[in-house]
């Protein structure tokens, strides 16, 4: 693959005089540089790499070293400053009204005076953007946000949480997921109800519907990329909104499935986590062990809105952070949203318990 080096979308120069110095970087992280570059006005070189030119034909312009160019990129890249190549973005089937048939777009890039592919890659443009600083990102955040497509969730559960989460995720290039709401037949929760409006997409029009139907209808409305939905078999992540049920946990746990725990005492408090990694992390028992059982409680509360939003974003935030980094802050730990201090969250820290049986070595 040829190098072409290019500075990343949102990048500012700055050139200091007084202090011999170009400032490089974002709003609020910025990194100094020389004025020049081995004999080459920094801010001139950093003016070349716009994703045109490789490492010889940089070299060949500027009268430098090869060496000197990759130095220099080297340097930016370690800041995650600078891109090196361009990821093509495919999409849907859609109709070449010149060929006039329906064809696949390997590059949405190369489709021209076609507004609707113009609009959704603007859309997936703001999303590479976030993701673009990275560390190690190379190509703008395109891999990261192409990756998500593939990465499979299910989230268990209803109610306010679930609802925002779906729109997030969705909208933020996650399309294989799926929720589950295992109730009763005849259990309300099975339909949308009051309690569902949290300033989103849900309104008081809503009400009575079918819930699965709505869930569908968000996820749908705020895709990042168009697809069908797929069943999900094998989720590289599951949801927990709620306490969950006895065979829910044991079943994740024999298929060692990755899953986050969030639990609802009251519309006042929202605890994320732990993420539970089967054999190797504190699980739902360990958790349960360690805490007083006259504070545990079966039965999940519904919380207030700007907290719903405010959970959904941080679970949402950490989903995006395991996708693209492989990291997530709910390793071995989770943290207490409340309405009451809502600035800090309180943190917790578990570790297997000696009693469970996901700590016993077979």
């Amino acid at each position: 693959m040829t190098i072409r080096p290019a500075l990343k979308s949102g990048i500012t120069i700055h050139r200091n005089e007084s202090r011999n110095e170009v400032r490089i970087g974002s709003r609020w992280r910025q990194y100094s540089l020389p004025l020049q570059w081995c004999g080459v006005g920094t801010q001139a070189l950093l003016g070349l790499l716009d994703g045109k030119f490789t490492f010889s034909e940089l070299a060949t312009t500027t009268g430098l070293e090869s060496s000197a160019i990759e130095s220099f990129v080297s340097e930016l890249r370690s800041h995650d400053f600078v891109d090196l190549h361009r990821t093509p973005v495919a999409y849907l089937r859609r109709y070449n009204p010149e060929l006039g048939r329906i064809e696949e777009v390997s590059d949405l890039d190369q489709v021209a005076s076609d507004v609707a592919i113009e609009t959704a890659l603007k859309r997936i443009e703001i999303e590479c953007d976030a993701a673009t600083f990275t560390p190690g990102d190379i190509d703008g955040g395109r891999t990261s946000i192409l990756n998500r497509r593939s990465f499979q969730i299910v989230i268990f559960g209803h109610g306010k949480i679930v609802n925002a989460l779906v729109g997030v995720l969705s909208a933020s290039g996650f399309s294989k997921l799926s929720v589950i709401n295992r109730v009763g037949t005849k259990d309300s929760s099975l339909k949308i109800l009051e309690s569902d409006i949290a300033g989103g997409y849900v309104t008081r029009s809503h009400f009575g519907q079918t819930r699965r139907i709505i869930v569908d209808e968000i996820r749908n409305h705020s895709l990042l990329f168009v697809e069908p939905k797929t069943q999900v078999h094998n989720p590289d992540l599951i949801i927990s909104i709620g306490t969950p049920s006895p065979d829910s946990v044991q079943r994740w746990m024999a298929e060692n499935t990755r899953h986050l725990l969030v639990d609802i005492p009251s519309s006042a408090e929202v605890r994320i986590g732990p993420l539970v990694t089967p054999g190797k992390s504190p699980c739902f028992r360990c958790v349960q062990l360690c805490e007083e059982t006259g504070w545990q409680r079966e039965q999940t509360s519904e919380t207030n809105s700007a907290l719903a939003l405010t959970v959904a974003g941080a679970i949402a935030l950490d989903v995006i952070a395991l996708s693209d980094r492989k990291i997530s802050a709910y390793h071995s730990t989770s943290h207490i949203h409340t309405v009451r201090d809502y600035t800090a969250p309180q943190i917790q820290h578990w570790s297997q318990h000696h009693a469970c049986g996901c700590a016993w070595e077979g």
